[in-house]
């Protein structure tokens, strides 16, 4: 198979580790991740790394792995399905316009990122971006 491009408009579903009643009988949440387009990515990887020099001339790189899946979560989350607060009622998902990497996009609304718990955001982050990797199968079929 050769590589191929990615189509945006394709999402994913998620359960993640952290639900309790992943491979159970239980009702899991259900998290809908969408595909980045490479202009994002890239943009949100250039992000989460910068470098400064101090008056010595020594350079120094700060790397904000938290801000930097916070960011991937916010652009790359396209919805949810059983996801409850705490007395069990249904948490509507919400989403804001903006602009991204020069691109309108519809991100998740501030009040609902707000309620993420930080160790399922980084989960959610590491989903998303797999899903621009290129596979192994995908890396053995390449010439170089």
């Amino acid at each position: 198979m050769s590589i191929t491009g990615l189509r945006l408009d394709s999402t994913e579903e998620f359960v993640s580790v952290l639900d309790e009643n992943k491979g159970t009988d239980g009702e899991v949440t259900v998290w809908v991740l969408g595909t980045l387009s490479s202009r994002v990515l890239t943009y949100l990887r250039d992000k989460s790394t910068s470098f400064s020099t101090n008056k010595d001339g020594e350079i120094s790189a700060t790397f904000a792995p938290f801000s930097s899946a916070y960011e991937t979560t916010r652009i790359g989350l396209r919805g949810w399905k059983n996801f409850k607060d705490t007395s069990g009622g249904d948490i509507p998902f919400h989403t804001v316009s903006e602009e991204v990497a020069g691109v309108m996009m519809a991100v998740v609304a501030p009040a609902c990122m707000d309620i993420l718990p930080v160790e399922l955001i980084r989960e959610l982050s590491e989903q998303i971006t797999g899903v621009n990797s290129v596979t192994e199968t995908d890396a053995g079929n390449s010439d170089g």
